[in-house]
């Protein structure tokens, strides 16, 4: 009798593993799958938004979201994750760009992760009544 049940107890292990591995598997095949879908470049770089949102964290993405913002693509840029403290002056400074001529087209949030990137952007974009937005960021966000 103690035969059996230490068979069904390795047995319900074994598909417990088995279950495991295969929902792992599954899980990195969709992953892979999803990667294989996110566009290598704009589709359509020349479409006017109401406003370019740029999140931190790359050292070119300022640069590229001020450099659209320069070509008329939008009304206005907001810049998610900023460190505290740090206003537009300074970042435009850091970029080596006249604060006089973007200064006003700008806003900047501090939000500290992806998840609060998408809420103060959410946020930021009702205030204004837009409804369009062109995102400056890496591909894993």
């Amino acid at each position: 009798m103690r035969r059996k049940r230490d068979h069904r107890g390795r047995r319900l292990v074994f598909k417990l593993g088995l279950a495991g591995v295969t929902a792992a598997v599954l899980w990195v095949a969709g992953l892979f799958q999803f990667a294989s879908l996110v566009p290598k470049q704009v589709l359509d770089p020349s479409t006017r938004t109401n406003a370019i949102v740029v999140l931190t964290g790359g050292s070119r993405r300022l640069g590229e979201g001020l450099e659209l913002l320069s070509q008329g693509l939008a009304e206005k840029l907001f810049v998610s994750g900023v460190y505290r403290g740090v206003d537009v002056r300074e970042l435009l400074q850091i970029v080596r760009r006249n604060p006089r001529e973007l200064e006003t087209r700008i806003g900047i949030g501090n939000a500290t992760n992806t998840a609060e990137n998408a809420l103060e952007t959410m946020v930021w974009m009702r205030a204004r009544e837009y409804r369009s937005l062109r995102l400056v960021t890496a591909a894993y966000h």
